[in-house]
Formats: structure tokens, sequence, C-alpha cells
């Protein structure tokens, strides 16, 4: 039985997105730009899957921001199912113009990957992730670290080796300017108390190292709040369908403009409107 309702998904698919095509409200004026000061920007969004009229929108006015941002960051759930070739397919289309200017680097999310794939070969080959899907970067003078709680034998929090190598990676770290990716970690609407296992210990091991914001997704929404100077973003307004428990409830992507002493983030929905502005200090 479960054999034929995974090949009645792989045959209505198709379908479906033909039926989503057209869908999505257009933008239409320019976004308001950023601070005077900023030096550099980039983007965060999430949770894309399941609607790709709403995501080539969401593209688009990407592509349309001035100034164009240096990077994007994907909070996870780019597919709805992890060995779906067409979903992938699909991803690489929409995103193509996107990468063709601006690097992406994507978090796993829980639709990514599988038990049934524990080393994350498709993910890792469809994204070009050569050694662990839980990695580092520096951009300017910005850390970045990017994390998994789907690692085999530690679903669900971040252990093990990954610990390891995250304490490490924090302990050497080459800037004060610290960035956090990973699909969720302290959900606040949908999934409230559902929070990575050892959330707890690691927001300990955030405060001391100094980290500035920590980016998720999961939570189809956009939430935001602040634990001991630590800003958590939920951002999974890409596409899936919609939450509403606790606000927050519509398409959006997130810009971050990147100034001397502070982020700004921007939450900006589908008709290119900003409609919150948080400003997060440098430690």
């Amino acid at each position: 039985m479960k054999r034929a309702v995974v090949k009645i998904r792989r045959i209505l698919w198709p379908l479906a997105l033909v039926l989503l095509i057209g869908c999505a409200p257009q933008p239409n004026e320019e976004t308001p730009g950023c601070p005077d000061d900023t030096q550099w920007t980039f983007v965060v969004i999430g949770d894309t899957r399941s609607n790709p009229d709403i995501f080539t929108t969401h593209v688009n006015n990407i592509l349309a921001l001035s100034p164009t941002p240096e990077l994007v960051l994907h909070s996870g759930d780019i597919v709805s199912q992890w060995d779906l070739d067409l979903e992938w397919k699909l991803f690489h289309d929409i995103t193509r113009p996107l990468r063709d200017q601006m690097p992406l680097y994507p978090a796993a999310g829980n639709h990514d990957v599988s038990e049934a794939d524990p080393e994350h070969k498709i993910f890792r080959g469809e994204l070009g992730i050569k050694g662990p899907i839980y990695y580092s970067f520096v951009h300017h003078s910005v850390l970045f670290i990017v994390l998994s709680p789907y690692e085999q034998g530690e679903e669900g929090r971040i252990g093990g080796e990954q610990l390891t190598w995250l304490k490490q990676t924090l302990a050497a770290a080459p800037t004060s300017r610290i960035v956090i990716l990973l699909h969720y970690f302290f959900p606040q609407g949908h999934y409230r108390g559902e929070n990575v296992k050892n959330a707890e210990e690691l927001h300990q091991l955030f405060v001391q190292s100094n980290v500035d914001v920590v980016f998720t997704g999961h939570e189809h929404q956009f939430l935001f709040h602040q634990r001991d100077g630590i800003a958590y973003v939920i951002s999974g307004g890409g596409g899936a369908p919609l939450y509403h428990e606790g606000g927050g409830d519509f398409y959006h992507f997130v810009r971050a403009c990147c100034e001397p002493e502070q982020i700004e983030l921007q939450v900006i929905t589908l008709d290119r409107s900003i409609v919150a502005r948080y400003h997060i200090p440098f430690k």
C-alpha cells in the first residue's frame, strides 16, 4: 500500500505543479534600499518546497534588490520528498538565475534528507556538497556556520562529531561576527516546544561564543525573538503551506544589510514591501 501511495504521488506531482503556476501575487513597486552605511547584503529564505510560483516570485524579487545580495542562505526544506528527481530539477531551474549571480548555501531540512540515505548522498549530490552537510565559511568579516540535526545516530540533536567540530570552529573563529544556520532550533509557532534536543546546551555555547544571530526555518511563517543577546529568526515563508500559530503567516524572505556595527534585517513580502525591520548589533 505504501509503495502505491508513493507511486501515485510521483504521478500527481507534475499535475500539481501545473495547477500551482499562476497562483502567486505579482511584485509591484521596487523594494526600499538598505541604510546608507551598508557594506554588503545577504538573503535568507526557507521552506521553498510545494509552490514553485511563490518561490519563483521570491527569486525574481531577490534578483531585483539593490544592492545585489552577495549570497543566499537557505534554511532547508528545498523539496517535499528527498528522492523526487522532478522536485530537485525544479529547484535547480528556478534558482539558476540566482545561482548565476551569487552562491547559495543550504541547510538540510527534514524533507531534504532521510534515514534511508544516512550519508545524505542525494542531498550532497544535488547541492554539490563534498563533505558533511554541516560546514562553515567566512564572507567578509562574518563567520557562517551551517548545522544539521539529521546526522546518523544523532537525529534531532547536534551531537557526536558535529558537536566537537562546532566547538572547535567557534573556538577558532577568525572573527567575532558569527551567524548560525540550521533548519530548526527553538520553534516558536506551529512546532513550539519541539526544540533540538540539546538546544539549551547549544544556546549556552552560542552565548559564550558571542553568536549574533541564528537563522532557522521549519515553521512556515516569520517569527523573531531574542534571548541572552542572541537573535533567533525563523524564516520559513518560501512557498510551503503557511502555518498560523503565533502569527507571521505570510510568504517572505529576509534581507540582511551588513553595516559596520550591526545587521539590519528586513522582512520582504511577495509584493516587495518591507513589513518589519530588526537591528542586530555585532558583539
